[in-house]
């Protein structure tokens, strides 16, 4: 793949943080963007990503606030907030009373706390949780292979901070880890191989 020209680049980076507006003024006023699906067009960052991006260049607190002023979670009372659908599929295996493991659910055991984990809708419907990497399709097909490049970026841009949702880029870590090659570690050959050059570094 060669390297974009000047043009082309500028034209990208425009784009972005016009979709970047777009994502903050419907995240704000208000919405929600549940955790149903995390896929992305190859072409677009996510929308955490997309806003952050667009307040680093344009220097907008704001923006640069979003993950902190609109988290994604679930409350041990069964209330949730959910705004960033990559965020509602991530979270860190915890104990929620003195004798369940992920409010009961997902067959999750001692020796899985702390793990960094991926839910299909764990921020909405935590029943649907499932312990280990092949028991659901959409976790292989379409959730950290399609993250890849953003979690990188971000972490290059000194964002994860501002993104305040680690699950989400530890969970990326331990899934390319897991996944040592083809389509399911990542959907883009030159990203993958991006990971591996610089993902040490940052």
């Amino acid at each position: 793949m060669g390297v974009p020209t000047q043009k082309v680049r500028d034209s990208s980076c425009l784009h972005q943080v016009r979709l970047a507006v777009v994502r903050t003024l419907v995240t704000v006023h208000p919405a929600m963007r549940p955790g149903f699906s995390s896929v992305i067009r190859i072409s677009d960052l996510p929308p955490t990503q997309a806003i952050l991006f667009a307040g680093a260049l344009l220097g907008d607190r704001e923006m640069l606030s979003i993950g902190h002023d609109y988290p994604s979670l679930r409350n041990l009372d069964g209330t949730y907030l959910a705004h960033f659908g990559e965020d509602c599929q991530t979270f860190y295996v915890a104990q929620t009373s003195a004798t369940e493991i992920n409010c009961g659910f997902g067959g999750y055991g001692s020796q899985h706390l702390g793990m960094p984990e991926f839910g299909f809708s764990h921020v909405h419907y935590t029943v649907n949780d499932v312990v280990g990497c092949t028991t659901n399709s959409y976790r292989l097909c379409c959730t950290a292979n399609a993250w890849i490049a953003a979690v990188l970026c971000a972490r290059m841009m000194g964002l994860v901070d501002e993104w305040a949702h680690p699950a989400l880029f530890d969970y990326t870590d331990r899934y390319v880890t897991s996944e040592t090659s083809g389509w399911t570690r990542s959907w883009s050959t030159w990203c993958g191989d991006m990971w591996d050059q610089y993902r040490s570094q940052f």
